[in-house]
């Protein structure tokens, strides 16, 4: 009967062995990554830094095109002098625009004098 007992002992022996094995073969393929989830990884990453270097490139050529500070002050300089041509402009248009009212109200004039009168249109008609 001890034979059987041992025996009985030894092969729960070894089935918990084997049951440690597969739990540590188990542990082991949750703990490390799959070849193929490895690639699909790596080529996720390598798009994704392709991506994000097409787009550095393109700020970096954006920014080259940028005007500097000096430029910028300058183009600030030439706006101060064309606001100031502007309101030159402004002021000799509505001197202008004054001349030909002027012009305008003597113009009105004379075609009022040479108008003829209706009462002698009605005198020459008959």
């Amino acid at each position: 009967m001890e034979s059987i007992l041992h025996s009985s002992a030894a092969s729960l022996l070894i089935l918990a062995v084997q049951a440690a094995v597969v739990w540590a073969f188990w542990s082991l393929r949750r703990a490390f990554v799959r070849q193929e989830e490895f690639q699909e990884q790596l080529q996720r990453q390598s798009r994704y830094e392709n991506a994000v270097s097409r787009r550095l490139l393109t700020l970096e050529q954006q920014v080259r095109q940028v005007p500097g500070e000096k430029r910028l002050n300058q183009l600030h300089s030439e706006l101060a002098g064309l606001r100031g041509d502007i309101m030159a402009l402004n002021a000799r248009i509505s001197g202008l625009d004054h001349l030909l009212s002027r012009l305008e109200r003597s113009l009105e004039r004379q075609e009022e004098r040479l108008r003829p009168l209706p009462a002698r249109n009605a005198r020459e008609a008959i």
